[in-house]
Parts: C-alpha cells; structure tokens; sequence
C-alpha cells in the first residue's frame, strides 16, 4: 500500500464580495491579489495570491452574477458571519484524494468535481456546509490537470511561516492529520479553552501578518519590522 501524503495547497479568506476581500487582504499585507475565475457549481468567484512556491491565498466571494448551488456553498460561506473578510479554511493537496478522504478519522464530505479557466480538480465539500472538527478541519484537494494555480501566480514576497490549529480536543485534530498522511512543518495543533480557530502567519518585506479566523477581526495583527 502506497504511503498516505497531503501538502498544503491553499487557504481560504471569505468575504462579502471580491473587491472587498480583495482590498482586505491588501490592507493586511501590502499585495494585491491576481485575478481567478468563476466556479460556476458553487456560484463564486475568487482572486489569488502566492505565498509560498506552492501555496496560495485564495479570496473567495459569492458572484453575484452567478447561479446558486443545488446544495450548500463551499467553506461556510453563506453564513451570517461573513459580512466581515476573515480567514475561514484550510486546503491540503494529495495525488489520491478518494484514499486519503476514505482513511480519514473525520468524514470530510463528498468528492466534488470542480473546475474553473481551465483548471479541473476534485475537492470534499460537506452535504450540510459546515467544516469538520469546527472549522479546523482541512478540505481535500486533487488537482487532475496538469496546470496547477500557484505556478501560474506572480510571487509577491509573501510566505506562509505558520499555521496553528487551535482546538478544544487537540487530540482529535491531530489524529485527523496523521490519517491523512500530513507531517508539514510550520503546522501546529494546540488546546485552546475558547472557541476552536485558524492562525496563519504571513511574512512580508515589511511586515508580519497573524489573522485568525476568530469572528473578531479585531484580533488580526501586523508587526512592522525594523529595517
């Protein structure tokens, strides 16, 4: 049997619309994203932006020019809470996704076949919209194109340094990773007592970004760095 991998692919920064997000993220880090497509099954549309040599952040909004899902929009965002741009999801790639999602301690839904521009993928999205282990459990990705959106993104000279998985049952979440074969450095599981989050950490030239994915935008930082 072939041995289990997933990688960060992507994280995910819901908003109330795209110029939003687009102008939110600008804010936080200085770069503006690149322009994406439309996903036509789920009626949205994104923007990207690199940060790492496989990784990106993606904006992701409701188009309002698009049709509806049949069921529930992906990474929970038709909920009340995304008036406000905040992060929201994390995305991990793998070559095998139907092995992985079957070897999962957590049911992450449904594979889905997506494609937008000329990408094609297969992603797990959850029938009732919500993401597992209280929004800190990653979607499974599977990319069956050979074009792939972050080789195609200008790099900005942002990085991905970190990521923390803040959960009640930290236990959990890590048993989750391990299932799925995940093993990245800069990822960590940590107990919390308050509600279960998301922190990525964002290098820039100029500045270190943290942003939660606490419903409190309040509670994203940027530490300008001495020259």
């Amino acid at each position: 049997m072939a041995k289990l991998f997933s990688q960060i692919d992507h994280l995910v920064v819901t908003a109330p619309s795209l110029r939003v997000g687009t102008e939110y993220l600008h804010d936080m880090l200085g770069f503006i994203p690149q322009p994406g497509g439309e996903h036509s099954e789920m009626g949205t549309h994104n923007a990207l932006l690199r940060v790492g040599r496989t990784t990106y952040i993606e904006v992701l909004a409701v188009n309002p020019k698009g049709k509806g899902p049949v069921g529930r929009r992906w990474f929970e965002i038709d909920q009340p809470d995304t008036t406000e741009p905040q992060l929201r999801a994390w995305v991990v790639h793998t070559t095998d996704i139907h092995v992985i999602a079957k070897s999962a301690t957590v049911n992450l839904g449904p594979i889905k076949q997506m494609s937008r521009d000329g990408f094609e993928w297969l992603i797990t999205i959850p029938k009732n919209g919500k993401i597992p282990l209280d929004g800190v459990a990653p979607a499974l990705i599977q990319w069956t194109t050979d074009a792939y959106p972050a080789a195609s993104l200008t790099p900005a000279g942002c990085k991905l340094s970190k990521l923390v998985l803040q959960h009640p049952q930290p236990n959990e979440v890590k048993a989750l990773l391990d299932s799925i074969g995940f093993r990245e450095q800069g990822v960590e599981v940590k107990l919390t007592e308050g509600a279960p989050c998301l922190i990525m950490t964002i290098e820039t030239p100029q500045r270190t970004v943290v942003m939660h994915s606490l419903r409190k935008p309040h509670l994203n930082t940027i530490n300008l760095r001495q020259k």
